[in-house]
């Protein structure tokens, strides 16, 4: 996520201070993300110079309040209405883990995908039992959260039995329920 829409989004909401803005912003991605408060100061400042925020003058205890601007506003929109663009896979271990193997002398490949297969069972059983245990605590960034972990895991697996077929070794299947 772009830690200038970031911002931009929680200054919608009303005018907040640089550390005010790192505490949401941890919050409303559900502890995922985490900011150096120096990243925030550094994004206010660049959106303070392309004039989406303005700051008030500082108090007595040297905090600055930052407000957005209609150029903010305009900003914000735009990048809620387009779409992400695609771009290179993220650094992904299990990825670079899957292809190297794939062609590293010596690894067999079949055992590195059911050391995997097993750590996303584990992952996603761990994250259904969550989805469970919060059912209906109205947390929705925190249901969220596990909606993707939950997806992602599951996708992950089905690209693991496409990379084994794939290699033609296929053995009998190892899905688990």
């Amino acid at each position: 996520m772009s830690v200038r829409a970031g911002i931009l989004a929680l200054l919608a909401g009303g005018p907040k201070y640089g550390y005010q803005l790192k505490s949401e912003f941890e919050a409303d991605t559900a502890g995922v993300w985490t900011l150096n408060v120096g990243q925030v100061y550094t994004t206010l400042d660049r959106l303070e110079r392309d004039e989406c925020v303005v700051a008030s003058p500082a108090d007595d205890g040297g905090k600055r309040l930052y407000h957005l601007t209609d150029v903010g506003r305009s900003s914000l929109a735009t990048w809620f209405a387009e779409p992400v663009a695609e771009g290179p896979p993220p650094r992904d271990e299990l990825l670079i883990k899957v292809l190297l193997a794939t062609k590293t002398p010596g690894v067999d490949l079949v055992a590195v995908l059911d050391v995997e297969r097993q750590a996303l069972h584990d992952n996603l059983r761990r994250h259904r039992r969550e989805r469970l245990r919060r059912n209906g605590d109205g947390d929705s960034t925190a249901d969220l959260l596990l909606d993707v972990l939950i997806a992602r895991s599951e996708a992950s697996l089905a690209w693991l039995d496409a990379v084994e077929a794939r290699t033609h070794r296929s053995t009998p299947s190892r899905r688990k329920p």
